[in-house]
């Protein structure tokens, strides 16, 4: 952020490390709140013993990037069956779906546009295991 960079930290939503005090601090110092997507917008399928269906998952990010953050605070709207990450099922919710990849290099490549400097995107993920 310091070197004029955009960044980009995701993290489940219910996390307790978006609590922390270093966490606090940095939104804090850098004057960005977290915003909170659900993965069901963005594609994120499962199935269980009922059929396939979307998965909810809460999302929280947090990024430097007021662009990328207008498209990373997507809600379910309904309409669709919800697969609770259970029984096994939350392991496969750790890869990104495929529409949220996109939006991703959407919107990084659109601030490079917009911005005309190479190499003025650094882009950071973090995935608890």
């Amino acid at each position: 952020a310091e070197s004029n960079r955009f960044f980009l930290h995701e993290h489940p939503g219910s996390a307790t490390s978006w609590k922390m005090p270093e966490m606090l601090k940095l939104m804090r110092d850098l004057q960005i709140e977290k915003t909170i997507a659900h993965m069901c917008r963005y594609g994120m399928n499962s199935s269980d013993e009922s059929g396939g269906g979307r998965v909810k998952k809460p999302t929280g990010f947090f990024t430097n990037s007021h662009f990328l953050a207008d498209q990373l605070k997507k809600k379910c709207v309904g309409g669709h069956r919800h697969i609770q990450r259970v029984g096994g099922r939350a392991r496969a919710c750790q890869v990104y779906p495929e529409k949220l990849c996109q939006v991703y290099f959407y919107m990084f490549q659109n601030n490079w546009i917009h911005l005309h400097q190479p190499n003025h995107i650094l882009l950071y993920f973090w995935r608890s295991l």
